[in-house]
């Protein structure tokens, strides 16, 4: 894969995990958000009405992450990509596990100004039910399924940080979600597994981190984004704060 369609990506995509627009809005206007950031959306509000992608783009002006996960057909596929891009969406994940079908998906698509990228094993996972399902442990698992989603075209992958490792040699977008900060104390909540800090996500070669319980469940979210992206800022010194390409 081109370097150049690496770190095309904030650094920081801030995950607004909630199903109620009127919510996100509520907690836009009570957030400060620097101009370097992202904003990931979940699929649950996206289906109840999917402009909402292009309202929130046209308020904040930033990066819309579309959290779809899907894996289907190529025609569906195709289909909801190219609806959710012509929205404003920005990064549009699907699943790795569709094999051949994201070959057949990417090159019907490569016309959009998207990244598309594969969900490798959420990181409500381990070992263990990747031993139980796939005879391996988590990070082959996720070496080989990233192998397969460059293979067929994805511009990158999104997967635990405790795996980066497998697939250090991988020139693709690299994108961890389950981010604990060292300060965040709830290092369980939402059941996630597989975590790592800003600092250790990076250091391991994520391009990109998704943060969303540190920031909302502490008591100044504004404060919580400032606190990662200055440590971000640290572990990548050469990084001047610019968002997309």
């Amino acid at each position: 894969m081109n370097s150049s369609k690496v770190d095309k990506l904030p650094k920081l995509f801030v995950a607004f995990d909630f199903d109620d627009e009127s919510a996100i809005f509520d907690m836009l206007h009570k957030t400060q958000l620097p101009a370097n950031i992202g904003i990931k959306l979940n699929l649950d509000l996206i289906l109840k009405d999917v402009n909402c992608i292009h309202r929130i783009k046209t308020v904040t002006k930033l990066p819309i992450f579309a959290d779809l996960k899907i894996w289907n057909g190529k025609r569906t596929m195709v289909n909801v990509i190219r609806e959710i891009a012509r929205q404003g969406a920005d990064v549009i994940n699907v699943h790795a596990l569709a094999g051949e079908l994201l070959g057949k998906t990417m090159r019907e698509v490569s016309d959009l100004n998207v990244k598309v990228v594969a969900v490798t094993i959420l990181t409500h996972y381990d070992d263990k039910y990747c031993r139980e399902h796939f005879g391996t442990t988590m990070s082959e698992e996720v070496s080989l399924l990233t192998e397969e989603a460059v293979l067929q075209g994805c511009h990158g992958v999104v997967l635990a940080g405790t795996c980066l490792e497998a697939i250090k040699e991988v020139n693709c977008l690299k994108i961890v979600p389950a981010i604990r900060p060292e300060w965040f104390e709830d290092k369980n909540t939402n059941l996630q597994k597989s975590i790592v800090t800003p600092k250790q996500a990076f250091d391991a070669g994520a391009t990109s981190i998704v943060v969303g319980s540190p920031i909302w469940k502490s008591e100044n979210p504004s404060i919580a984004i400032q606190m990662i992206l200055d440590e971000i800022e640290r572990k990548i010194p050469e990084w001047n704060g610019q968002g997309l390409a």
